[in-house]
């Protein structure tokens, strides 16, 4: 059978501390007979935020960094994010869209004043 469902199960902090409380999970079948997880499901891991905002509809997901500036400028920074994290990103997720906010916006405003 080639059927996939995503499960998304919450569970109080200390019974999902540990990745073996997840693995040892025990679930019932709907014949009421309970059954090891893993022996039902592959179990996969990441990082979910705990909200999500979003802008004009679309999601967003902001990262900042605080730089050295006597080894790199915020502008600098940035073009080499554009220029070498930026296009495999892209390559994998098409509608991303990556631009700079904050200072790199201040910038750009007194430049184009």
């Amino acid at each position: 059978m080639d059927d996939e469902v995503k499960v998304f199960v919450t569970y109080k902090e200390q019974k999902r501390r540990y990745m073996l409380d997840m693995l040892d999970m025990q679930i019932r079948t709907n014949r009421g007979v309970l059954v090891p997880l893993t022996s039902v499901a592959t179990i996969e891991t990441g990082y979910v935020p705990s909200s999500m905002h979003r802008h004009n509809g679309r999601r967003v997901v902001q990262i900042s960094a605080s730089i050295d500036r006597d080894h790199i400028g915020s502008g600098e920074a940035f073009r080499m994010i554009k220029a070498t994290i930026a296009p495999e990103l892209t390559s994998l997720y098409p509608d991303l869209t990556i631009r700079g906010a904050g200072e790199l916006e201040e910038m750009g405003e007194i430049k184009g004043a």
